[in-house]
């Protein structure tokens, strides 16, 4: 875009001097003509006359150039202005780019993550449950042991009453 604009600028650049050499061999050939037409006394009159016109067009001429000349020159260090201002644009478009990609590669990164301890949760939890489970299990047991040691120490009691009485009833007899 901007080397279009470039051209053009050239373009419209070699137009307006072409227009205006145009314009001076027009401005010389009517002088020509206007010349051959009039005679010795009046022409030198009328050549001053010319002279001065074409002077003053003159210092006109190059006081536009100039104008030009400068217009363009600040023409040229905007275009440069923006050429500097697009390399930016495209060096931030790439580092957006470069960003984005790596956010994306980060949050991809941190879904698996996510996942895996989401896993790892999960195994947790079912070992958690299978050792609530077994430990469940084991006061189940401790409670039938202990209800199968108070049965025997119930029985030992009973035994240990009958050994006395035994014991008392042999006491008894071998008296």
């Amino acid at each position: 875009r901007i080397k279009r604009l470039k051209e053009r600028f050239e373009a419209k650049e070699a137009n307006e001097d072409r227009e205006k050499l145009d314009q001076a061999k027009r401005k010389i050939v009517e002088f020509q003509n206007t010349m051959s037409n009039l005679t010795e006394e009046s022409s030198q009159n009328y050549l001053e006359k010319k002279i001065k016109e074409i002077q003053e067009t003159d210092v006109a001429l190059k006081a536009k150039l100039n104008e030009e000349k400068e217009r363009n020159h600040s023409m040229k260090m905007q275009l440069d202005e923006i050429d500097d201002a697009n390399q930016t644009i495209i060096e931030l478009r790439n580092t957006i780019t470069h960003l984005t990609e790596e956010y994306s590669q980060n949050e991809l990164e941190n879904s698996v993550k996510l996942i895996e301890i989401q896993q790892n949760e999960a195994t947790l939890k079912a070992k958690l449950n299978q050792e609530k489970e077994r430990n469940h299990s084991m006061k189940v047991q401790v409670s039938g042991m202990n209800g199968s040691i108070d049965t025997l120490r119930a029985q030992i009691a009973d035994f240990s009453q009958e050994t006395e009485q035994l014991q008392k009833a042999l006491k008894d007899e071998s008296d």
